[in-house]
């Protein structure tokens, strides 16, 4: 019997893979290579990855000091 969160995953699999259903956004992943001790810069590396994501308004529940009624809630 398959887990909740493997449902929830097959669910949303089937709901991304429907043409023109949400959009694409690009994910970065920035980590650092590494260090030049001569130099003192810290080389960077960036990996995109591009998956569906669909945005809504904020519930007037969730707005307080740091959620304005503005914003906007992305589930990828």
């Amino acid at each position: 019997m398959p887990n909740f969160a493997s449902a929830i995953q097959k669910a949303i699999d089937n709901v991304a893979s429907i043409n023109g259903f949400g959009q694409d956004v690009t994910l970065r992943t920035i980590t650092a290579s590494s260090y030049n001790a001569t130099t003192g810069v810290i080389s960077e590396s960036n990996s995109d990855l591009v998956v569906k994501a669909v945005f809504e308004d904020v519930n007037m529940r969730e707005v307080n000091e740091l959620i304005q009624a503005e914003d906007k809630k992305i589930t990828i």
